[in-house]
Order: C-alpha cells, then structure tokens, then sequence
C-alpha cells in the first residue's frame, strides 16, 4: 500500500517538474493520437456510455482498428465478472437450498463482443447499426440461464440537429438505461429493494435481448426525457421471477405490513392486511421464521395479516411448499387462495392445504347484474365455501348492484373499486372513521 502511495506521488512531480521534462519523454512512450473515426464508432444511444475503441490503451495496435474504423467499422469486447458471498452469520449457510445470490460463494461472468458500423458515410447523420453475441454463465442456477445469445441488434439515428435520438431493434433496456438507478448503480440488500426499484418495477434485471424501441429528447442545460417500449419476457419462460429479487420484495411488503398493521392496532383500528405471497416464496423455508420475526418484533398478532397465494402456486403439492404453508398456519397465520375459479385446483384438492379463505376471481364478478350463469357460479362457490368452513371474499365488485347480490347470498368480504380504489394507508384509516360511510352508498373511487 505504501509502495502504491509513494510511487503515485513521485509520478505526479516527475509530471509537474519542467526539468524532469525531458527524461519522463525519453523514459515513456508516446501514446497513440486517438483517431478521430474512433469516437463515431462508440456504440451510440446508452445513458452510460460503454468503452469504445478509443478507450484502449492502444488503439491502433498492430493496425487492426484503424483498417476497420477506414471502413467504418468499430469494435468492443468487455467481460464483467463478479464473486458474491455473504459474510452475515445469521444469514449464511452452506446447507440445503440456496435462496439468495451469494448465500453460498457464488460466481458470475458476464462476456460481450460488439460491433458497430458508422452510415454517416452514406448521409445519415449520426447513423449507427450495432449487432453483438453475448455469454453468461451463473453458479446459481435461478440467476441464469446460462446461455449464448444475442446482445443486440439495433439501428441508431439522431434527428433536428441532436435533439431528438431514436434507437430501435433487438435491445437489453437494462443496458441501454444504465443510470437512472436509486442511488445511481444496480446494487440491492439482501433484505429489501434498494437499487434495484426500476427492475422491480418491470425492467429486465439481465442482459437479455426483446424487440424494442427508445427515443430520447434533449432538452437544454443538459436536461432530457427517455423512454422506450420493449417486449416482456414470457412470464412462463427461464426469465420468471430471477435472481430472487421476488423473495426480497416479499420481505419488504411483510416488514411494511406488519408495521402498519402495528400502527392501526395502536390507535385503536381492528384491521387485518393482506400481502401477496409467490410460488417462489413457498421455496423458502425459512420464510414461517422471517414472518414470526416481523411479528415478534413488531409486537402485532398473527391473526392481524393475512397472506394470500394463487391456485398455480400450490399446484403440485411440492414437499417444501406445504412444509412452509403449515409452519405459517400453525402460527395462526390465515392463508387465502387468490383468484380462486381461474386455475386448475377445485375444492377437494384445497382441503389437503391449511387454507382458511377463498377469493373469488373478477372474471365471475363484474357481470353479476346482467348475467344469470355468473350469479349461478358465485352463490354455489359461496355455499359450498362455507359448507367446507372457508371465509370467501368476491374480488373485482365494481357496481352496487353486484355489492348487493353477494350481501344477498351471504358473502362474507368483498373488495374492488366500488369501495375503494388503492389508498394510502391515512386514507384507508380516514375511510373506517367516518360516521356516515356506507358501502352501499360508496361508488368507485370513494
């Protein structure tokens, strides 16, 4: 270390000495005048920009770059490699399964190879295509796939002198809107959403190629708008809830929850919340201890929240999966079963899960007015619930009309924009403290 910091200094006044001048030239070779073709060949149109040609330490080595650059051709080749293991005793293992990105020592490569070829020589201002292969390779296996695949495939072009960049093709947005992260990079806690906001919000976390389109407006002083369209990832497909990234969204809706559900116990409000639970968090065995941490901690009961899972998500019965459903019923936890009537499971096979609700699904609900077979389905749904001893809530309820035929029936919860649209928790307290409320006179949007 004291080396690096000694010789750091001495360069710095050889550098800034007029009689050392001479000797620092004669002792360090003179770096090659970056071309003036290189910079055009950069790959164009990214919020970060990538290294280009110019970048290296010797740009015209062995006369290869400069050949392609006199025929307008450009190229980058980059590996980012990166080793991830958790150092947090409390979190760390090396047993059983692996849940997380760096739980057990985890290693991950990231290769590209691009090119581009400037069109400004055929009068397109600006113009650029750049098309590129890149390979990943993952230790752990739910952050893959590892594959070899295409890194992109697009046109640029810039329009009214600049102000305006169109960037269309076979595009990784997760690339090309590097950047606007929370505190600029793409780094997250293993215990909630930092960085990472934008990809839980919808953006690919990976490097993988969709059709796509980004256009960018340049403003003044530096200011600018962007935004682009790309086609999602098959929710089906390899690309399904990556990276974990689902499980520490989980625990940072349950951490918020739960402190909420505190709050409203304190001030006297006997309210219940619900939070989403995903087919992937039935993986995680752990999650019966996150829960009883959060509550412990918080000092609120299990039968203050509820958590909600779909008919596809315990299709199968996986080992695991009840495992997890059990411990968080034997705690007093309610499960429900979301968007109860779209899948495959039917009633006898629910009774083999320590479910205590049912949520009927909007597709049976919002033509419960007009529609006879509709309201057929719903009032069986509702008697043989409640002859099998579940709660059912109807969701999707939009009109009055529909509010008043499941009161008819005998349902028991219902939820939907008729009561209320999503509300910020003072709104929802304000909602059940005044006086005068009625769900039968409420309309959407109260």
């Amino acid at each position: 270390m004291w080396k690096a910091i000694a010789l750091s200094i001495c360069a710095a006044f050889l550098l800034r000495s007029p009689s050392h001048a001479a000797d620092l030239t004669a002792l360090v070779p003179t770096l090659a005048t970056p071309t003036p073709d290189f910079e055009a060949l950069r790959i164009q149109g990214l919020t970060v920009a990538l290294p280009g040609p110019q970048d290296t330490i010797d740009p015209a080595f062995a006369g290869i770059r400069s050949s392609l650059a006199a025929v307008g051709i450009g190229y980058i080749g980059y590996t980012n490699n990166n080793f991830f293991d958790n150092m947090l005793p409390a979190e760390r293992t090396t047993l059983g399964q692996q849940v997380y990105s760096g739980q057990k020592p985890t290693f991950f490569t990231n290769n590209v190879m691009q090119m581009t070829y400037d069109l400004s020589r055929f009068g397109i201002s600006d113009g650029q295509i750049v098309v590129g292969g890149i390979y990943n390779f993952d230790t752990w296996e739910p952050a893959g796939p590892n594959a070899l695949s295409l890194a992109t495939l697009s046109y640029y072009q810039t329009f009214l002198n600049r102000q305006v960049e169109l960037k269309v093709g076979y595009l990784a947005n997760v690339v090309e809107y590097w950047g606007p992260f929370l505190a600029g990079n793409l780094s997250s806690s293993i215990f909630g959403p930092s960085g990472l906001i934008p990809v839980q919000a919808g953006l690919s976390a990976w490097a993988w190629t969709k059709p796509a389109i980004n256009i960018k407006v340049n403003g003044p002083d530096g200011l600018y708008n962007k935004f682009g369209v790309q086609v999602a990832s098959n929710p089906d497909g390899p690309f399904a809830e990556k990276t974990g990234n689902i499980r520490r969204l989980t625990r940072w809706v349950l951490a918020s929850g739960i402190a909420q559900a505190q709050e409203w116990a304190a001030r006297g409000h006997d309210l219940r919340v619900a939070v989403n639970l995903s087919a992937r968090d039935l993986d995680d065995a752990d999650l019966p201890r996150r829960v009883g941490d959060l509550l412990s901690l918080h000092g609120v009961s299990p039968r203050s929240i509820v958590l909600e899972l779909t008919e596809s998500a315990v299709m199968g019965e996986p080992e695991l999966a009840v495992q997890v459903l059990r411990g968080l019923s034997d705690m007093g936890i309610d499960l429900a079963i979301d968007d109860f009537g779209v899948g495959q499971s039917s009633f006898a096979y629910l009774r083999r899960l320590p479910v205590r609700e049912i949520k009927i699904d909007r597709l049976f609900t919002q033509r419960l007015a007009e529609d006879v077979g509709d309201r057929t389905l719903v009032r069986s749904i509702v008697d043989l619930g409640h002859r099998l001893g579940y709660r059912v809530t109807a969701e999707g309820v939009e009109t009055r009309a529909a509010i008043e035929y499941l009161r008819s029936i005998g349902c028991d919860h219902a939820q939907g924009f008729y009561i209320a649209h999503a509300l910020a928790p003072d709104a929802v307290e304000s909602l059940f403290t005044r006086n005068d409320w009625d769900v039968t006179r409420a309309g959407a949007g109260t």
